[in-house]
């Protein structure tokens, strides 16, 4: 063993004690005996134990009230305790495991079924430890990654005349690879987003996010048409992004002069138009996920698809962590825009970001939790 293990044997029998210390400390373990229960509680104070072997009889405080103090403070795996008995107490062995012991010896010892029970022991506690330390090693490179995602998304919701606009992201637990832009030109009268769910979750999916806002820096730049800039960016994340990821992604235009949307899909989901009359329009207009195919291997190219939108319209933008939600139940609701459609007229009434606050709300309600297992973007943009 690597580490020095720590054994803390406890026995009034002062026999029993040295010859258990012995044999332990021939293997390589480190050994402290205490002859009461009372001694072995403070020494669980002050001192760094591996594993305890532990004796039901003893006077003043027993091996079971021990047992119980111990196990107040320690799991079995944080702190093995292996209990000793007398061969023929069964109910002893039975209370001792009822109470949180690991294992039990029986008196008179048989130091190598002892020795096999007490390695077991501590090769979980090892890997429990170790298992403990790489958790806290995901969970700090989680918590990066979700502050790095979040780092990508402009730092404030976009302005701009004649609009309203509500956003709503909320990182999953193992973060999910949604992103959201605003492109580079934009001017007072012009405005375009990229929204984007790149394939994947983790550490690896945030990454990618940010890689992907590279690419649009650099395919938007140029003075090629949108649909051309489009296409270069499928190209770019075809050739740069690993084997088998892709991005699903849509790209809207704003124009506050002609009260229109464009739209490029690179996405199944529909864009949402809440009309005046509380009719809901579906715009179908995904061509395959960025990085697929090649554009010029392409049978059907991505189309660029105009709209004008009338004063009280609402756009509603979303990825697919919205629509395949977990009920309360554990069952799977897949692309279910029926259900964020009702939920769209319900809450209709009010702002944009009102609207994006609301349609969260009614996830979280749905889910029954405030965490999900993808991510959840929500834009919301409203003719005024």
């Amino acid at each position: 063993m690597n580490k020095v293990t720590t054994v803390l044997v406890v026995d009034d029998e002062v026999n029993n004690r040295d010859i258990v210390c012995r044999r332990l400390e021939k293997r390589g373990f480190k050994t402290i005996s205490v002859d009461s229960g009372k001694k072995a509680m403070d020494i669980l104070s002050d001192q760094v134990l591996d594993l305890i072997l532990l004796d039901v009889t003893m006077p003043e405080m027993d091996g079971f009230e021990v047992l119980r103090e111990v196990r107040k403070k320690f799991t079995p795996l944080q702190l093995p305790v292996l209990m000793f008995t007398a061969r023929d107490q069964s109910e002893d062995i039975v209370a001792a495991l009822k109470e949180g012991a690991n294992d039990y010896l029986t008196k008179p010892l048989d130091f190598t079924v002892a020795y096999a029970r007490m390695t077991t022991q501590i090769a979980l506690k090892r890997a429990s430890e170790d298992l403990e330390k790489r958790n806290q090693i995901f969970q700090f490179e989680v918590a990066l990654a979700k502050q790095l995602l979040r780092s990508l998304f402009p730092k404030q919701v976009p302005s701009m005349q004649g609009f309203e606009f509500g956003f709503k992201f909320v990182p999953s637990f193992a973060i999910g690879g949604d992103f959201f832009d605003v492109l580079p030109d934009a001017t007072v009268t012009e405005m375009g987003f990229i929204f984007g769910d790149i394939s994947g979750h983790g550490v690896s999916a945030a990454l990618l996010s940010t890689m992907f806002k590279s690419q649009i820096r650099s395919c938007f730049a140029g003075p090629d048409s949108y649909i051309r800039k489009f296409e270069a960016l499928n190209d770019c994340v075809g050739k740069e992004f690993p084997a088998d990821s892709f991005v699903c992604c849509c790209l809207l235009m704003l124009d506050s002069l002609r009260s229109s949307v464009s739209m490029i899909s690179a996405t199944p989901l529909p864009l949402l138009i809440l009309q005046p009359d509380r009719k809901i329009r579906r715009i179908f207009n995904g061509g395959p996920p960025l990085g697929f195919f090649p554009t010029n291997t392409m049978s059907e190219p991505y189309n660029f698809q105009s709209m004008q939108l009338v004063e009280g319209e609402t756009l509603v933008v979303f990825t697919d962590g919205l629509t395949e939600l977990e009920d309360g139940s554990g069952s799977i609701h897949s692309h279910e825009i029926e259900r964020l459609e009702n939920w769209i007229l319900e809450e209709s009434a009010g702002d944009a970001q009102n609207l994006a606050d609301r349609l969260l709300e009614k996830a979280m309600k749905f889910s029954g939790k405030n965490t999900f297992d993808d991510d959840i973007m929500i834009m919301v943009i409203k003719k005024t």
